[in-house]
């Protein structure tokens, strides 16, 4: 990876696929269970979940140290 990106965000989601689209997974307790392994998916690969919010956060700086031309 040598690039600048700084961080990558995102905001994991249960969703299922209904004709030629996706959406939100339509049962709340199976959108909620989903997304909760989802997040903790996302946990094993570095990723950290902002306070108060559905966001997570994976700091991409370390990846870049020695990468500097």
């Amino acid at each position: 990876m040598n690039c600048k990106i700084g961080s990558l965000i995102l905001s994991p989601s249960a969703l299922e696929k209904v004709e030629d689209y996706l959406r939100a997974v339509s049962d709340k307790k199976e959108y909620s269970t989903l997304t909760k392994r989802l997040q903790g998916f996302y946990r094993s690969l570095g990723f950290k979940k902002v306070p108060k919010g559905k966001h997570m956060w994976f700091n991409t700086d370390y990846m870049m140290k020695g990468n500097e031309e």
